[in-house]
């Protein structure tokens, strides 16, 4: 058994085991590929830098290799792959409901040797069409107008403050906040709001599953403005692209931003459908 990294060239023999999420990658993403001793495709996973952590977002094993021990293999293989002086361990995020975290997801990883532990945070899903239709946030607002940019008009410099934004969070407790998710062209419907050379705003909103989930959001101290403007944009956006019947996923961690998320969907007059609690799943590289 080896590992290989999933690309263009190769990804058509994953294709039962990654099928349309490769197609749908992230540009911050790695796919790896678990291949036999026959050099047969039997897995695939996708791991993405999150600070001092790996993070695991996918992992799949074919269904005819299923049972045979080859999950246990593989993570073990991508632990045992970790650059000491990159990354501390692995980590994996899921939403469950209450009374999930027994189930055979979250026990896969226990017994593989992850500690888990509820964080404060959770996945809301709303109605989309409810959302596109809800109450304007900028309406009758007085303040002083900025700009929007969009992720690919994105200047260096303006990346470089991205990151110490980013940077300066992560050093006051974190944020719901990534940089790079905020400048990748996966960003269909968010974008950055500027005022003069500050950065006021800033959301990544992206195509998630049968809709949209957003996942980065960022005002600063005096930005909320400038939130309020960039999902006004982002609605927009949605409304053009011709995605209605959906749902809109809100992934939040932190007390301050799930307020803020209650308050706003409240004035816009949108209900959330359900609600997921976060976990986090974690193993350093020497567990």
């Amino acid at each position: 058994m080896r590992i290989t990294e999933i690309d263009d060239n190769n990804e058509r023999f994953f294709d039962a085991v990654i099928g349309e999420r490769y197609g749908k990658r992230k540009g911050t993403e790695t796919f790896l590929g678990l291949v036999d001793d026959e050099d047969l495709a039997v897995g695939a996973a996708v791991v993405e830098a999150d600070g001092a952590d790996l993070m695991l977002s996918y992992i799949g094993i074919a269904e005819n290799r299923q049972r045979q021990g080859l999950g246990s293999f593989f993570i073990k293989s991508i632990i045992e792959s970790i650059d000491d002086n990159l990354y501390d361990g692995l980590q994996v995020i899921l939403f469950l409901k209450n009374g999930e975290e027994k189930g055979p997801v979250p026990q896969f990883l226990i017994k593989n040797g992850f500690s888990c532990r509820k964080i404060d945070g959770r996945r809301t899903v709303y109605d989309l069409n409810a959302v596109i239709k809800g109450k304007d946030l900028t309406a009758d607002r007085q303040y002083d107008k900025g700009k929007i940019v969009e992720p690919g008009a994105v200047t260096e410099k303006l990346k470089k403050k991205l990151r110490e934004t980013e940077e300066g969070l992560e050093m006051n407790a974190g944020a719901y906040f990534s940089a790079d998710r905020i400048v990748s062209k996966d960003n269909e419907f968010g974008g950055i709001y500027v005022k003069g050379e500050e950065i006021m705003a800033a959301l990544c909103a992206v195509p998630f599953a049968d809709g949209v989930r957003v996942e980065s959001i960022y005002a600063a101290q005096d930005g909320s403005d400038g939130l309020y403007e960039l999902i006004e944009h982002a609605k927009a956006r949605v409304s053009k692209s011709g995605v209605f019947s959906g749902n809109l996923y809100i992934d939040t961690i932190g007390s301050v931003l799930m307020r803020f998320e209650d308050a706003k969907m409240g004035y816009m007059g949108v209900k959330p459908v359900e609600a997921f609690e976060a976990f986090v799943f974690e193993r350093g590289k020497n567990e």
